[in-house]
């Protein structure tokens, strides 16, 4: 969804009062930066810290290693001591600029969006330690990079059931966003891999995203006898 200036000036504070963060997205030179500071000082009333993700490394993000008095059951061991910005913004009341996110690398931006998507990591509640994600960029080109028949596309588009999916270990689920689902070419390029949970109501298009996952992963690994 696209709004203008004043639109986002009205609406932002709201957004932060929540601890929500906030990602602006629009062509260089448009004053985006310049928005950043002016929420700053005017609404929240805060000092910026910012950080060009495009000039960032892994490294920025981890800090530096210290082994000083440092010792794990009597033996030597290092740690990390977190880079400073870090450390100040989550110790001070700050504005948190992270710019140019989309000219990071992969793994900087991997990183950045551990560090400020609250929702990601309440959805992982308290078994976030053993949750391990990656972030692509270019969904198709992953997908071709995928052997052919690892590969179960789920949609409320198709009308064969996730009971006939007959997994194997390896494979790979695809499901869509609540709004658009799957892209409509990957439904016809892996048609005969495509599948539906299907709807005991006529009315009802489709579970949210997360129970649909539940249901068909679940029952995956039934079938596959992991349980």
């Amino acid at each position: 969804m696209a709004v203008d200036f004043a639109t986002f000036l009205s609406t932002a504070p709201f957004i932060l009062d929540a601890r929500l963060p906030i990602l602006i997205r629009g062509r260089h030179g448009v004053g985006k930066s310049q928005v950043v500071y002016m929420i700053a000082d005017q609404s929240l009333k805060l000092p910026v810290i910012e950080r060009r993700a495009s000039q960032m490394t892994e490294g920025d993000l981890l800090g530096l290693p210290d082994n000083r008095d440092v010792e794990v059951n009597g033996r030597k061991a290092t740690t990390w001591n977190a880079p400073d910005w870090l450390v100040q913004a989550c110790t001070e009341p700050v504005c948190l600029f992270l710019d140019e996110v989309d000219r990071a690398t992969p793994e900087v931006r991997q990183g950045l969006f551990e560090l400020t998507d609250s929702q990601l990591k309440r959805a992982g509640l308290d078994y976030w330690q053993w949750v391990s994600w990656e972030y692509y960029e270019d969904s198709e080109a992953f997908l071709q990079n995928l052997p052919e028949a690892s590969i179960r596309c789920l949609s409320v588009h198709v009308h064969k059931p996730y009971t006939q999916m007959n997994p194997s270990h390896g494979d790979y689920l695809f499901f869509g966003k609540e709004t658009t689902g799957l892209p409509k070419a990957w439904l016809e390029r892996y048609a005969e891999q495509a599948f539906t949970i299907p709807m005991w109501e006529s009315g009802v298009r489709s579970l949210n995203l997360g129970s649909s996952v539940a249901i068909v992963v679940y029952d995956a690994l039934k079938q596959m006898k992991v349980f």
